[in-house]
């Protein structure tokens, strides 16, 4: 679903603050979504949610919205998507950290996504502590 231009995030939080959101979460999945959410809820209620198809539209990126301070970033199993997505962000100047999770856990993936400047991604199974503690410790930066 794309989201209008003059709002182009979804909330996942019941307290919308001034200033956009200080984590973006790119995902097509509601329900992985829905739970990076309800992690990060005790570390930041500035969680902006944005489709894959919203990012892909170049006004997206004219809309000038605030940096993140931390991008999720879920490229589910579409490696070359992934891949563009993490280039756009870089080439819009996003300086963010970016967590990546997938259902492609293979070598492969990872070496392209580390070639990228990832330096951290999980599984969408992922171990809710571990990934809280990356998150919390990227944020801190």
């Amino acid at each position: 679903m794309t989201t209008p231009y003059n709002q182009p995030e979804k909330t996942l939080h019941a307290r919308p603050q001034s200033g956009g959101a200080r984590v973006w979460v790119i995902s097509a999945d509601d329900q992985l979504a829905d739970r990076i959410g309800e992690l990060l809820r005790p570390v930041t209620d500035r969680i902006g949610r944005f489709e894959p198809e919203t990012i892909k539209e170049e006004s997206f990126w004219t809309h000038k919205l605030p940096d993140p301070a931390l991008v999720i970033l879920d490229i589910d199993r579409d490696i070359a998507w992934g891949v563009w997505a993490l280039q756009r962000l870089r080439r819009a100047r996003v300086q963010a950290p970016v967590v990546v999770l997938t259902q492609d856990f293979s070598r492969d993936f990872g070496a392209k996504i580390i070639s990228e400047g990832v330096r951290y991604y999980f599984s969408h199974d992922f171990c809710q502590e571990e990934f809280l503690e990356v998150a919390e410790s990227l944020l801190k930066k």
